[in-house]
């Protein structure tokens, strides 16, 4: 992922963060955050990416959590819950949003 090391220096994640990956896509980045030691809430509008998402992230099955949820929407994202991420990421989705 050509982003990553920016991403990474940015988000500037220590192990056991909780991290908000928004339009997760197919789970690449949530992926690599859980190598890092974050607990990681990765959410998609695409059921077909998050099917993807969850079958490469088997051996981080414990770390990561995928969930269906449009980001155009106020109401999904604070249902995941206020206060409860350390660092939030979105870092391919805002282009598809309208």
């Amino acid at each position: 992922m050509l982003i990553a090391p920016a991403t990474e220096r940015l988000l500037a994640i220590q192990p056991g963060e909780v991290v908000l990956d928004v339009a997760c896509g197919n789970g690449a980045l949530a992926r690599r955050l859980a190598d890092l030691g974050a607990h990681v809430v990765a959410v998609d509008f695409s059921e077909t990416f998050l099917e993807r998402a969850r079958a490469r992230s088997m051996q981080h099955a414990d770390r990561i959590e995928y969930g269906i949820v449009d980001a155009t929407s106020k109401e999904q994202l604070l249902a995941l819950g206020r206060q409860r991420f350390d660092v939030a990421s979105c870092s391919m989705g805002l282009m598809d949003m309208g």
